[in-house]
């Protein structure tokens, strides 16, 4: 495969920055004035253009890390295992450092690399929503996540498949149909999910620090969470395993961005009568 040239690649290394701004860990009040080195602002891959882990493929997708991003199609994609086949959960993807007790995926991709994915897609985030920010001197209160938790998430609506091989066939399923709706005694209710975009706390980005996801239940602390009524009745969201594969078994994510809303042309204005 050829490398891309020079001006490319100083180009996508401008734009993944960018991108990872929110990935940057703010430093301690209190510390000294002296400037770290980099390595100490960026994720250790990301220090140095030499080491920024993506590379543009000659389909003209790009990888970074695990992760690739599909400009064309607008998707997101990368490896999976199934993590639990059975029981209660409260995510439906972490990675390997997540609470891989209670989520149906797990994987071995960074958060900030799906992050940085989504980010240059152009798809919007929350930004930064008062959940995120606990008061001086105190923690989140249960009233502070209950208020959080019954308002609209606000981001970008994404679908996402997961997809598998089993016996030399290709299968595919919207990845809510792995869900059961305790109370509703039926799937979870086909729809989007909600790119929310993980968020900046106590100088941490929570998603690559908690591994988290997708969320079921909300999380500010998640790149997805999910917009369903009733999101967080932490014992109604079971796993629906008649069409999941087996445990440990190898899939696909692929999160598709829809494209951007076309902006309405302005009318033109009327010719002006010409005087007699």
């Amino acid at each position: 495969m050829m490398n891309p040239p020079t001006s490319s690649l100083r180009n996508l290394a401008r734009l993944f920055l960018l991108a990872l701004a929110p990935c940057v860990a703010l430093l301690p009040a209190g510390r000294a004035a002296d400037p770290p080195p980099p390595a100490v602002l960026l994720p250790p891959a990301a220090a140095g253009t030499n080491r920024v882990p993506f590379r543009r493929l000659d389909d003209g997708s790009i990888q970074i890390g695990k992760v690739r991003l599909d400009p064309r199609m607008r998707t997101v994609s990368f490896p999976a295992l199934v993590n639990m086949n059975e029981g209660v959960i409260e995510y439906l993807l972490v990675s390997t450092l997540g609470k891989t007790h209670e989520s149906l995926f797990r994987t071995e991709a960074e958060p900030f690399h799906i992050q940085t994915a989504m980010l240059l897609l152009g798809a919007k985030g929350a930004g930064k929503p008062a959940l995120t920010n606990a008061p001086a001197g105190g923690q989140l209160s249960a009233d502070d996540i209950r208020r959080a938790s019954a308002a609209p998430l606000v981001g970008e609506r994404v679908t996402i498949a997961v997809n598998w091989s089993h016996g030399g066939k290709t299968n595919q399923c919207a990845l809510e149909d792995f869900v059961l709706d305790a109370k509703a005694g039926a799937p979870m209710r086909r729809g989007p999910f909600v790119f929310t975009g993980s968020q900046i706390f106590q100088g941490l980005f929570l998603a690559q620090q908690e591994g988290s996801i997708i969320a079921v239940i909300t999380d500010p602390g998640a790149v997805f969470n999910n917009p369903r009524a009733g999101r967080d009745d932490e014992d109604n969201w079971k796993i629906l395993a008649t069409a999941l594969p087996p445990l440990d078994s190898a899939v696909q994510f692929t999160i598709t961005v829809p494209p951007p809303a076309a902006t309405p042309a302005s009318p033109s204005p009327p010719n002006p009568i010409p005087k007699p």
